[in-house]
């Protein structure tokens, strides 16, 4: 999931300098990529310690703290992803004003 999305991501960013792209829809596309990216890595990391060790997970603090990142991160990845705040958006807007008026 995550290769699919950054590399629509990269075909959205060559989109947007044509303008034929939004840039809140492109940002959208990198942030899933990232965010599925991050929680695989984690999600990985949370199977090696349930294998290699004998307590429960969320036991210890070191597979507590990865399942707290795990949820975390995927979290701020479906918000910023579907329900960006406007806030977000207009700063997205800004900067790729910003990076046009400059390229």
């Amino acid at each position: 999931m995550s290769a699919e999305s950054l590399g629509y991501y990269r075909l959205m960013r060559k989109r947007q300098v044509l303008g034929l792209a939004d840039v809140v829809v492109t940002n959208r596309f990198g942030v899933w990529g990232v965010s599925a990216g991050a929680s695989s890595v984690l999600v990985f990391c949370i199977l090696a310690i349930s294998l290699t060790r004998s307590t429960e997970l969320g036991n210890d603090p070191l597979s507590a703290a990865l399942v707290s990142a795990t949820g975390v991160v995927s979290s701020i990845g479906w918000w910023l992803s579907f329900m960006p705040p406007a806030a977000y958006t207009r700063w997205l807007r800004r900067q790729n004003a910003s990076e046009v008026s400059h390229g």
